[in-house]
């Protein structure tokens, strides 16, 4: 869950890397979800500021013309998803840092 404290995310990475072997290979799949709640999240969000943005500007006799009318578009994807990612990045930067720390213990005590 995105919304995990960060010392968390840190304390629970090498916790996962320190109770089995193959712990470091769960860490890209941990990226990705990560990245698709937030960016599910913001895709909510955006969806409700638009539909908040319209209710509060129209008023009654309008209100009739703008069913007919086209929606406004939302949010690109792309923009969501780099959204997402940015939000996300001191978590990634922490996962990167903490398995590379992890493959150079192990490669210097010599169990490759």
């Amino acid at each position: 869950d995105p919304n995990i404290p960060f010392l968390a995310v840190g304390v629970l990475g090498a916790a996962g890397l320190l109770s089995a072997e193959t712990g470091i290979f769960q860490y890209p799949a941990i990226v990705l979800m990560m990245t698709a709640i937030q960016y599910r999240r913001e895709l909510a969000l955006s969806m409700e500021e638009g539909e908040n943005v319209q209710e509060d500007e129209l008023s009654p006799s309008q209100e009739e013309n703008a069913e007919s009318e086209e929606q406004s578009s939302p949010p690109s994807s792309l923009s969501l998803l780099l959204k997402a990612f940015f939000t996300l990045l001191p978590r990634y930067i922490l996962l990167v840092m903490t398995s590379v720390s992890y493959l150079l213990y192990r490669y210097t005590n010599g169990s490759r």
